[in-house]
């Protein structure tokens, strides 16, 4: 391992010791009852909050979608986290608490759908690493589908254990990312007959950007300190020929406590000024979604994702930008590195390097005919990933899941 990534690495756990993967096989199967003939009513699990992007938006949008395939379809949530927030819609129809008796509660609600689906991530359900997901699944009878926002690169022992356990106790695993699928078959043995990647829906395409008096680069979504702006503010010091306006949008990372999001904006205010590039940097952030989020990405030429290195397999803010048909520059996290690597769709480039981020983003605003070729490119690649387009494979997993008998599922 190169000392740059081991300086990177995920921590190692430091909590109780897990089961590793021959232990997991001990446990037993979750029971399961006759899978229904025809599907009416399904219920997901998970993050649910309007106001927060990433896993809530996934699962508000994917809801709609498969509504509006199938009219006659009910599709309720059962949203997780404490709190009591009075923003609940009609179809949240319980809410998961961290209480040592509500895995139990939650399952006897989801039983009572034809199928279900849960979207994983680690911080949406309570206890280490989002551990309180198996306890809801070990009291789960209908079909499960399993979505896997979170797939570490680099698992520590608490995180290998509650994904292999998920994964085989799921009837079907689905994968945002190529990345992500060979993750879960090499590095977490998910057996291959359950897998399939659905990658990230995205909206319709936006308009291509109008050409203007500035050039505007963006970075959008969950902000915090791994964002990377402070390396986008590096590179836009650079790029003195071309003076872009950096334009950093969304909502502050909700892990983040009120003193450390003043503390954090302050410091990127502080460092626009100290880089001498405060006239081009304007920050919008706050919740941002629907028409006004549209519109800002519409005045964008390139969308830059600046991302410290992360251990994730999938983003859904590089989806919805090459679906927008933007070019996009990135710092090589893996999923960039599959979706940009061939330099079609954008560039890639290393990570703590100012310089090759300002190149990058300095050569398609200033040669047309490469930036051209990336808009063509992503506006191909994004009609593969509407949410109608998304739905619809939802719905073929749900029904070949319920047309293969009970033993053969296990």
């Amino acid at each position: 391992m190169s000392p740059s990534k081991a300086a990177t690495r995920t921590p190692a756990y430091q909590g109780p010791a897990a089961p590793d993967r021959r232990l997991a096989s001990l446990f037993a199967p979750r029971s399961t009852r006759i899978a229904a003939s025809t599907v009416t009513r399904v219920c997901m699990i998970g993050a649910y909050r309007p106001d927060q992007p990433g896993v809530s938006t996934y699962t508000d949008t994917l809801r709609a979608a498969l509504c509006a395939e199938s009219p006659d379809l009910t599709v309720d949530v059962l949203r997780t986290g404490d709190g009591a927030e009075p923003d609940d819609r009609a179809e949240v129809v319980h809410r998961v608490s961290g209480a040592a008796e509500a895995a139990r509660t939650a399952a006897v609600v989801m039983n009572g759908y034809d199928a279900a689906i849960i979207h994983f991530a680690r911080d949406a359900y309570g206890g280490d690493e989002g551990g309180q997901v198996l306890d809801v699944l070990q009291w789960v009878t209908v079909p499960v589908i399993v979505v896997m926002h979170d797939v570490h690169l680099e698992p520590n022992p608490q995180q290998r254990f509650i994904v292999e356990m998920l994964t085989s106790s799921a009837d079907a695993v689905v994968a945002l990312s190529e990345t992500g699928r060979r993750v879960l078959l090499d590095d977490y043995r998910v057996e291959p007959r359950k897998l399939m990647v659905i990658r990230h829906g995205t909206a319709a395409a936006a308009q291509p950007a109008v050409p203007a008096a500035r050039s505007t680069i963006l970075t959008w979504g969950r902000l915090g300190p791994k964002t990377g702006i402070e390396l986008g503010m590096a590179a836009l010091a650079l790029m003195n020929e071309v003076r872009p306006r950096y334009v950093v949008a969304g909502p502050l990372d909700p892990a983040l406590s009120p003193a450390d999001g003043a503390a954090y904006r302050l410091s990127l205010t502080r460092l626009a000024s100290k880089l001498g590039v405060a006239d081009r940097v304007e920050f919008a952030i706050g919740h941002l979604a629907g028409e006004p989020l549209r519109a800002l990405v519409e005045s964008a030429d390139v969308i830059l994702l600046p991302r410290d290195h992360e251990d994730r397999a999938a983003s859904a803010v590089l989806a919805e930008s090459i679906a927008a048909r933007r070019p996009v520059v990135a710092t090589a996290f893996p999923h960039a590195l599959e979706m940009l690597g061939d330099g079609r769709a954008g560039r890639v480039v290393p990570h703590a390097d100012p310089s090759a981020m300002a190149e990058a983003v300095s050569r398609i605003l200033t040669e047309p005919e490469l930036r051209d070729a990336m808009v063509a490119h992503n506006a191909a690649t994004g009609l593969a990933t509407t949410w109608p387009l998304i739905a619809g494979q939802y719905s073929q997993l749900i029904g070949a899941m319920l047309r293969r008998p009970a033993a053969s599922r296990r």
